[in-house]
Parts: C-alpha cells; structure tokens; sequence
C-alpha cells in the first residue's frame, strides 16, 4: 500500500495550518480560554508581526495542491482509492477513512467546534454547581464565536463573498485557502466513500472531526460521475444517514404538527440540516444556528411566543432534544451586534 503521497499532503497540510492558526490565534485573540489579549515582549511581538507571516508564506510557497486538485481523480485520491480496495473488511476500510481525517482534527475544531461544544454539553449536564455550568456556557459561547470570526476573517474576505479580499500572501489569504483545500478533499473523500457504502457523516460524528457539515448532491456529482449515480449512492446508506422515508417518522409537537411546519422540517431535511436517528429528529447545525432556525421559523408559522421572547423555544428544543437555545442566542450576542451565525444565510434560503 503506497501512502508517498497521502503522507506528504497530509503532513504539509497540518504544519501550515498549525502556523496559521497560531499567528490567527494570537493576533484576533481567538484562544478558547482567553478572552483578553495579553501584551508580548518586543521580541514575540516581532515574530507574530514578520517572521511568522514569512515563514507561513515560506511554507504555503512549497505546498503543493495540485495533487488534490488536479483531474479526477487527482493523484491523491487514485493513491488513496488504490488503498482502499486493499482494506479486506468494512471495519478496515473505515479505520482507514479516520486515519484521512484525523490530521485535520484541529484544523476543523475552529471552524465546526462540533466535538468541542457537545464535551462542554456533556460536562454541563453532570454538573450541579450554578457557577461550574456558566462556565460551561461561556465556554460554548467563546467555541461559537471563534468559529465566526475564522468564518469572517477568512472565507468572507477571500474574494469569494461581500466585504474586503485579502491580499495574496497574507496569513488571512492562505488561512482561506487552506479552508477551500479541506472542503475540497472532504468532497473527494465524501464521493469516495459513498462508492463503498461509507458515510462521511457518519464517521465524522465518531471521530469528532467535522470538515463538512451536511451533503449535497452537487457537492460530490463530479466525483462520482453524475447527479443521478451520486443520489443513488446517497440512497443505499443506511436509513439513519439517508432520507427520513426510509425510517418511521418521529411524532411532531403539537405546534410543529401541521402541514406548513413538516413542510419546512423537509426542507431542512433535503438540505442537510436535520437527519433521523434512532427515531428522532437530530439537528446537524450548531446550537446557536439551530436557535436562529427557531426564531425564522416562529416568524414564519406563527408560533406564539412569550411576551418578549425572540421565538417560540420549546417546540424545537423538544423536537430535537436539545436544551438553552434562549442562552445560545444571548451567548451570541455576547460578541456580535447582529445575531446572524455562520451559515445563516442557508437557513434564510429555506423560507423563501
């Protein structure tokens, strides 16, 4: 089995992401436990103003991507294809597929804090102290926000959206274009595996490394040949992964029981933002996402709310088993003027 250059790309990958998340960390103040910026001596001060940007830069220059990027497949993936019709067993070709996605474990964790946020969740369910779970809270609000601002200063300020693109060369620019890289080799992975009966998804949830958060047929089409072969792959999962027809649909609370509202719910559904699993409705977002999608949809069917409540929380922390969308949404705006979280603009396209 060769790995020259799955091992190559993989390594060059980690360190200059390691190097950027380090100089990102340090100048927008994006440490999880840290929520003042301390002043450095002259000396570090110098190495986060130029020699770390030089060395990012140094190191970005010598990455080749064209592994990953060219043909289809591209050599990466026919090396790592190659490797998985060696795997003998279902549990080797998945053992394999988490050895793909572990190195990116960090990467990922600052822009889908998915494994980090459901640890806090889990920490604040066993704790009875008040002050241990505010703790918590902040913690998981600190994880949404840096997850934004990576959001914000990268992708939305690398010429692919409104607002200012960063020159190329800077530790923005290639932050950015380390985060199209991992899209792009979660999207080849993802059209690889479904060939073999592997869901992504499903293995990022057992992993905890989260490079991409739902799937759309488009996003893995090419790879695979067509629209229809890729929707025919998609269907063969196992119900769980695919399509709530597949599995006895989960009852509605009464506010979401009417034919507007499971309309909407399907919709979600199609986009990737709601599977069923084990019999009920699982939300694929963020907490604070799924809180925007309940103040949309409160706005859209009519749901009555509090006096002065922003939505109607109950029915959907039932639906989807999930407590505090109300802290979510304050723990927010904690950071931002607006409450509009990554990826929200998703969400609005369901209601048009």
């Amino acid at each position: 089995m060769s790995k020259t250059l799955e091992e190559q790309f993989l390594e060059d990958f980690g360190r200059l992401a390691s190097l950027c998340i380090g100089w990102m960390d340090q100048t927008y103040n994006l440490r999880p436990y840290q929520s003042e910026k301390e002043p450095l001596s002259p000396e570090w001060q110098r190495h986060y103003d130029v020699e770390l940007p030089k060395m990012i830069k140094k190191q970005f220059e010598v990455f080749d991507r064209t592994v990953l990027y060219a043909g289809n497949p591209s050599p990466l993936f026919e090396e790592i294809g190659d490797n998985m019709d060696e795997q003998r067993t279902p549990t080797a070709m998945e053992r394999y597929a988490f050895s793909l996605l572990v190195p990116f474990k960090d990467f990922a964790d600052k822009y889908a804090p998915v494994a980090l946020i459901a640890q806090e969740e889990e920490q604040m369910s066993l704790c009875k102290d008040d002050e241990w779970v505010s703790r918590h809270r902040q913690l998981i609000a600190r994880y949404e926000w840096i997850s934004q601002q990576y959001f914000e200063l990268t992708i939305q300020h690398s010429g692919n959206g409104d607002g200012r693109c960063w020159q190329k060369g800077t530790v923005e620019n290639i932050m950015s274009v380390l985060h199209d890289t991992a899209s792009q080799f979660a999207n080849r992975l993802d059209a690889l595996l479904l060939t073999y009966g592997i869901d992504l998804l499903r293995l990022q949830g057992e992993c905890g490394v989260y490079l991409k958060r739902r799937r759309l047929i488009t996003d893995v089409e090419y790879y695979i040949g067509s629209a229809e072969l890729a929707e025919k792959y998609i269907k063969a999962l196992p119900a769980r992964q695919s399509d709530t027809s597949q599995q006895k649909a989960p009852e509605l609370p009464d506010e979401l029981n009417t034919a507007t509202a499971r309309e909407l719910i399907n919709k979600a559904v199609k986009a990737g933002f709601i599977t069923v699993e084990a019999g009920r409705h699982k939300w694929n977002g963020t907490k604070v996402l799924l809180a925007y999608f309940a103040m949309k949809a409160t706005v859209n069917l009519a749901l009555r709310k509090k006096s002065g409540a922003a939505a109607c929380w109950k029915p959907f922390e039932v639906l989807f088993g999930e407590k505090g969308l109300k802290d979510a949404k304050a723990g927010f705006e904690k950071y931002h003027t607006e409450f509009l979280p990554d990826d929200h603009e998703s969400i609005d396209a369901l209601f048009m």
